[in-house]
């Protein structure tokens, strides 16, 4: 499991941990979503391959941790631009390739 704190030096944990052994943070986000594969890292965010906790199937999910306010709003641009291009012919349906 990873640390959602973006600040924090050593975000990797053990799969046992609630809380981040390094900086202390809860690990699981909303009592529900789990970090486990890290994504990348921008200037104002990371990103992870996560687990809804309440799903028994397609439990798969993208979680993106802000820093600042500046990235919240970049990420609802992101996302309205994501639901647009979803329904283009050409772009394959992201939950047909992780089933």
């Amino acid at each position: 499991m990873y640390c959602l704190n973006p600040r924090c030096p050593k975000p990797a944990n053990p799969q046992s941990h609630r809380f981040c052994q390094t900086c202390g943070a809860r690990l699981l986000l909303g009592d529900r979503y789990r970090a486990y594969q890290p994504l990348g890292n921008g200037e104002s965010s990371r990103t992870f391959i996560g687990l809804d906790t309440h799903q028994i199937t397609n439990n798969r999910c993208i979680i993106k941790r802000f820093q600042n306010q500046t990235g919240e709003e970049r990420f609802r641009q992101e996302t309205a631009r994501l639901d647009e291009l979803s329904t283009h012919p050409q772009i394959p349906n992201c939950n047909d390739r992780l089933s």
